[in-house]
């Protein structure tokens, strides 16, 4: 009898405040499921960020239990392997994802194997025969064209998601100090065919999708391949990805992301400061970012903005700083993000040794909660600039603004509105802006005993100077 496979991706912490908005599984264990399914086993994937739910110990039916962490969901990982093992001691625990393979000697303390990196040419050999080693370094895959189409009816979920990913490249040319990408994937950017990336969205059942690539325009002759073929296809999907602030430099090549179908980007803006861009080794520059979102959005592109707040070289007043920036710009959304020292980072090595880490309790590593001591204020003050920035951005008054702009829109854009039934991004973004403020009161509450943590650690430390 062939084994049963559960691969699991645990839950991460509920305060995010974009859990609830973007809800897409790692791809990771759906094409490593796909490999074993081809391969005859019986394979089910279950995501508690789907489920909305902690999973039971009576769902943990199953041979083999393979675990994919992040660094936030690392706790909840280790969790789950120690209640699978209370309940079938004979079965085997394998853990991997980002957050393991940078620390395995933590992660091998609940598991059978640790898989250290890209894990599909590894994981057939390791089901079907196991290893005497518990620590297992891969191989990164140099052909991303004979990977699988991930198989998503393996994945268990209560409420269906409309928008499917695509991975289209691995890796990414940049090293920015704060980033694991480059650390766990490298900086030779690995791609997958322009034909091939068709095959995949022709698989995917659904006209929403989303490019899981880190830089999805790092090689521009490629993205160029991709965007005619899309075109040529008739632009069917309706799709956002991931890019750098400098893709806007060329003009063609954005009117052509729009041609093909883009509706929104993820831009990683990061900071408005040019010496927090220096430190972070962006390799961008304010400039660059302020022509990139004007180039979107005439192109009829949305931008969601991403930055980092609390950079050595950041101050209590670079949050108001930034939101100015972002309503003198009119990004349509934006995160804003406390630098957190992500284990394989160079940032992370930096804080280490300059002995400025507050604990290692990883679920609150996930950008929401200041883990660090910062240079230039406290880590309390941090954590309130973060949520005041937020609450500012998704304000009641930032959406009106926007739903009064789309109203505009909407009418000289009639004929595009009716033929390609294309949702104006202004009406898009108030709505967004709504919807995000939800999010963002909701979180402040969550976060509540960890401000009072903070404010504990605070009172600590004036009373240890005035001593």
């Amino acid at each position: 009898m062939e084994r049963k496979i559960t691969f699991i991706e645990p839950g991460g912490p509920k305060v995010n405040v974009f859990s609830r908005y973007m809800k897409l599984p790692l791809l990771g264990p759906m094409i490593l499921g796909t490999i074993l399914k081809e391969a005859g086993y019986t394979v089910r994937i279950i995501n508690e960020n789907l489920l909305d739910r902690e999973i039971s110990p009576s769902e943990l039916d199953c041979d083999d239990l393979l675990l994919s962490a992040l660094t936030p969901s690392a706790p909840r990982a280790y969790q789950i392997a120690r209640q699978f093992k209370e309940v079938n001691k004979n079965g085997r625990v394998m853990i991997g994802g980002i957050h393991p393979s940078f620390l395995p000697d933590e992660a091998i303390e609940f598991a059978d194997h640790v898989v250290c990196g890209e894990a599909e040419d590894v994981i057939l050999d390791l089901i079907r025969n196991g290893s005497d080693q518990k620590i297992i370094h891969a191989q990164a895959p140099k052909d991303l064209d004979s990977l699988p189409i991930p198989d998503f009816s393996l994945l268990r979920w209560d409420k269906p998601f409309h928008t499917k990913s695509v991975m289209t490249s691995r890796g990414c040319p940049y090293n920015c100090s704060f980033c694991a990408v480059t650390k766990m994937f490298g900086r030779r950017y690995r791609t997958m065919s322009p034909q091939r990336v068709m095959e995949h969205l022709e698989n995917t059942p659904s006209r929403y999708v989303f490019f899981y690539d880190d830089n999805f325009a790092a090689n521009r002759r490629r993205t160029d391949e991709i965007l005619d073929l899309l075109i040529k296809a008739g632009s069917p999907w309706l799709w956002t990805a991931q890019v750098r602030a400098d893709v806007a430099k060329d003009a063609e090549l954005v009117k052509k992301m729009r041609a093909s179908g883009c509706h929104w980007v993820y831009v990683g803006l990061e900071s408005i400061n040019p010496e927090a861009l220096k430190s972070m080794n962006k390799a961008q520059d304010v400039e660059t970012i302020c022509q990139c979102i004007k180039a979107f959005h005439k192109a009829g592109i949305g931008v969601h903005g991403m930055f980092i707040l609390g950079n050595d070289e950041d101050d209590t007043s670079t949050a108001k700083r930034t939101l100015k920036f972002c309503r003198q710009y009119k990004l349509d959304t934006a995160q804003f993000m406390i630098l957190t020292p992500i284990p394989g980072t160079d940032f992370f090595d930096k804080l280490i040794a300059q002995k400025r880490i507050l604990h290692t309790d990883w679920q609150y590593y996930d950008g929401h909660h200041v883990v660090f001591r910062p240079l230039q204020m406290s880590a309390l003050e941090l954590q309130k600039r973060m949520l005041w920035v937020f609450l500012k951005f998704y304000s009641l008054r930032a959406a009106s603004r926007d739903l009064i702009a789309s109203g505009g829109l909407l009418l000289k854009k009639a004929v595009l509105w009716f033929r390609k039934q294309r949702v104006s991004f202004k009406l898009k973004a108030s709505v967004l802006k709504l919807f995000g403020r939800r999010l963002v009161i909701k979180s402040k509450k969550l976060i509540r005993p960890y401000i009072e943590y903070l404010k504990k650690l605070d009172n600590e430390n004036s009373s240890s100077l005035s001593n």
